[in-house]
């Protein structure tokens, strides 16, 4: 075992700007491309160019979505875009919801659509389910399947949704 010492404060800052800049790199790479696309997705509706984000192809895609959140207390649509963006970077949640509900501060933003229970749903259904699509691209590198890779899906979501599910119901028993 190599002998222990007390690391410099030089050490330290380079380690901790290296990652944070490589953090930063990497995820901006992710993050960038999906604000836009959700910028899109709210802007554009079926008639072309609206400022309702109610009538965008967001909100007919978080209708849809909702269908099958609705049973964890997400029949919201704008709680089920969000978790949409979630599996393309988990940091996308609370920038959909903030985009959008109009406010800057997250928790503002979470109580204006979302109540006790429903907003520990959300948080459980999002810390279970898979954690992103640059961790599906590992897991289909590491896994070499796609089959393996749907099935490491299907099941980390089925998992989120019935411990979501659970939450759900407790808390909405709890706190009613």
């Amino acid at each position: 075992i190599p002998p222990y010492h007390v690391p410099s404060l030089r050490v330290i800052w380079w380690y901790t700007r290296v990652n944070t800049m490589h953090f930063l790199r990497k995820a901006g790479v992710i993050i960038f491309p999906m604000v836009i696309i959700f910028w899109f997705l709210l802007h554009i509706g079926p008639a072309g160019y609206t400022t309702d984000y109610s009538s965008s192809i967001g909100a007919i895609i978080g209708r849809y979505i909702s269908l099958i959140t609705s049973p964890i207390g997400l029949s919201d649509w704008k709680a089920s875009l969000a978790l949409l963006s979630g599996f393309l970077a988990k940091e996308g949640v609370l920038g959909t919801i903030n985009t959008i509900t109009g406010y800057e501060d997250p928790v503002a933003a979470i109580r204006s659509i979302l109540g006790p229970a429903e907003i520990v749903s959300l948080s459980v259904m999002m810390n279970f389910y898979l954690p992103c699509m640059a961790t599906a691209a590992v897991l289909l590198k590491e896994l070499r399947s796609a089959k393996y890779l749907l099935l490491v899906i299907v099941y980390e979501l089925l998992v989120a949704y019935l411990l979501a599910f659970f939450s759900y119901q407790i808390f909405a028993l709890l706190f009613g």
